[in-house]
């Protein structure tokens, strides 16, 4: 069987969490078996690329075994972040499509891509899709309004013209019902977490997505077996993209505020999309010396940097939907520190594997981290209950898409 994803970015310029799904998922379908292959949208100058096709520049490259096809528009359409579907690059998706001849096209992200699901449907090739964020209902993907507070849906473009006046709401239902027929003409919808499923019900009446969780790679895990006692220092430490919406200057400013001079914070990620925003950060926290930017990390040095941070804080300001690195932290017996949003809550219990604060209160925030410092030895109940849980793997999330992917092709 050939499969073929596609999503809006891809290693190795971009490796958040939909990225490293997708990349997991490819390389275990390949162990199955399987043949391969991403497509997915690029940024790079016109000196990247090998050769053009129509309006398309395309370079095709090998990330860690997995055949990554990347193209771009010779000049970006002002809607690239926006449209759910282009009609030159439907055109173009049927040539490319003929070419790849996949029997299963599964989508982990449509921004930027979305035309060549219209080209695998004007083909008949089946398709799963994946829910990893808000992008199908709403542009900005994160549900948060304009006025930063979160947002329940668009209801039917509604919500969207009365909160967020910067969007171009003339063009939403429209948007709303290419999104609904994506995903009605889906041969499967998958999503990683209840909440996201719920949410995508909501505005879609009929939809039914299965939930399929993440899965762990452990062979990039070892088990945190620190103890604590009294007096003993604490890390902190946050993982993931510094945008905005991730609320890291929630924590900075926590931190800062609860005076923890025996305390250290280790902050990882890249400057994603902001730049003014990590620069932001850098300068908030410029007076205090127990705060620390790390950069980025690669997979394979994931146990060294949980084997050096005692608790993991995700401040979310969204509503973060399954968070690898909140799951790849408890697997790794680190208690968690999460916002109450979104799909962080389906795996954390408040004072049974971590701490739940309320979403963006500094105050709340500060206390819980302050009374960590004080009582390192609490972590070590919160390990002990850690240890009672299980993870799906790697192989697990695999075999369930496999199993969908072969009752497609042989439907019962």
């Amino acid at each position: 069987m050939k499969v073929l994803f596609l999503i809006h970015q891809f290693y190795p310029n971009y490796s958040t969490g939909t990225e490293k799904f997708i990349l997991n998922l490819a390389k275990m379908m390949q162990r199955c078996g399987h043949r391969v292959k991403v497509i997915t949208y690029s940024f790079h100058p016109s000196w990247f690329y090998q050769y053009r096709l129509s309006g398309f520049a395309i370079k095709e490259y090998v990330y860690e075994s997995v055949p990554v096809l990347a193209f771009r528009f010779r000049k970006h359409p002002e809607d690239l972040h926006f449209a759910l579907g282009d009609s030159e690059m439907a055109q173009v998706g049927v040539e490319l499509l003929q070419r790849e001849n996949p029997d299963i096209v599964h989508i982990g992200h449509s921004m930027r891509v979305a035309g060549f699901i219209k080209s695998a449907r004007q083909l008949n090739i089946p398709y799963v899709v994946t829910l990893t964020d808000f992008f199908l209902m709403c542009p900005k993907y994160i549900l948060v309004r304009s006025n930063g507070s979160l947002c329940s849906g668009p209801e039917s473009g509604l919500a969207c013209t009365q909160h967020c006046p910067e969007l171009p709401n003339d063009r939403i239902p429209k948007r709303l019902v290419e999104a609904q027929a994506l995903l009605a003409q889906a041969n499967a919808v998958a999503a990683p977490s209840q909440f996201l499923a719920k949410t995508f019900q909501r505005e879609f009446p009929g939809l039914q997505p299965i939930l399929i969780r993440h899965g762990m790679s452990f062979h990039n895990l070892k088990s945190n077996s620190r103890r604590y006692q009294h007096g003993d220092r604490i890390v902190f430490g946050y993982a993931g993209s510094l945008n905005t919406h991730k609320g890291v200057h929630i924590l900075i400013e926590a931190f800062m505020s609860a005076r923890l001079s025996e305390a250290e914070l280790k902050i990882y990620g890249k400057n994603a999309t902001s730049r003014h925003y990590v620069n932001s950060l850098k300068k908030a926290s410029y007076s205090c010396k127990n705060i620390s930017f790390c950069g980025e990390y690669a997979a394979g040095q994931l146990a060294e940097v949980l084997q050096g941070i005692d608790v993991i804080v995700l401040p979310s300001l969204w509503h973060e939907n399954a968070s690898l690195i909140l799951c790849e932290a408890l697997a790794s017996n680190v208690p968690v520190i999460v916002s109450d949003a979104g799909g962080m809550n389906e795996t954390v219990r408040n004072d049974f594997n971590g701490f739940i604060f309320r979403m963006g209160d500094v105050r709340n925030l500060s206390e819980i981290l302050q009374t960590i410092v004080e009582n390192p030895e609490t972590l070590n109940r919160l390990k002990e209950n850690i240890r009672l849980m299980t993870f799906p793997t790697i192989e697990q999330e695999a075999y369930a898409y496999e199993q969908i992917y072969k009752e497609i092709r042989i439907p019962s």
